[in-house]
């Protein structure tokens, strides 16, 4: 009887040359500290926005969250000295790479004193999407999962490939499309390169001059 090969092992063998293994390795090899910093600064760049003194993920609202995406992938360009795209955010490798953020899910305090000043609990394992425009359809990304252990923040990069199947047929208003839920866990069972932690409040410490 022939045993059907599943993805992942289809990717395990994937020859090194191939675009995923070329990006993974690209990850892989970035100095951890230049890639920390981008990270601890773009967060204290989120919740510190116009001085609200937010300190957590949990603090802020869908629209916050998504500008954590936006600050990063500017500031890993930067700061580790990754070209921009032509269709997507970064060109790696002459690959076009595409790079979201996907935060935990969130869900209103259990304490009703607390959800009625906004604060909100994570749903931990449970990420939320990112959408996709039609440009980006058939490229390759990058995933980084951000989640929170008390003042730890941790960003895991996984490899996703943006085909049709990994993502959900239906647009929101800006004619993009999400990434499905198999994809979201594919990525995580068998596609994270590494993982970046830092800790949140010694770079709000280092910005504001806090002690």
């Amino acid at each position: 009887m022939t045993q059907q090969l599943t993805l992942f092992d289809v990717l395990e063998y994937e020859d090194e040359n191939s675009p995923k293994c070329r990006v993974s390795d690209f990850v892989f090899d970035l100095d951890e500290k230049r890639v920390r910093d981008a990270f601890g600064f773009s967060l204290v760049n989120v919740f510190f926005n116009e001085m609200t003194d937010y300190t957590s993920l949990y603090d802020l609202d869908a629209e916050e969250r998504r500008i954590i995406g936006v600050r990063l992938q500017k500031t890993l360009e930067k700061h580790c000295n990754i070209p921009p795209g032509e269709e997507c955010d970064f060109l790696i490798d002459n690959i076009d790479v595409e790079f979201k953020v996907i935060p935990e899910q969130t869900e209103k305090h259990g304490d009703p004193r607390l959800a009625a000043i906004g604060k909100r609990v994570a749903k931990k394992g449970r990420y939320t999407t990112g959408f996709v425009g039609p440009r980006q359809v058939g490229h390759h990304a990058l995933l980084g999962f951000y989640s929170e252990e008390g003042n730890l923040s941790h960003l895991d990069i996984g490899y996703c490939l943006l085909s049709e199947e990994n993502l959900n047929k239906g647009m929101n208003r800006d004619k993009k499309r999400s990434i499905n839920r198999y994809a979201i866990n594919e990525c995580l069972e068998c596609n994270l390169i590494k993982r970046y932690s830092i800790n949140r409040h010694e770079y709000i410490n280092t910005k504001y001059k806090k002690h």
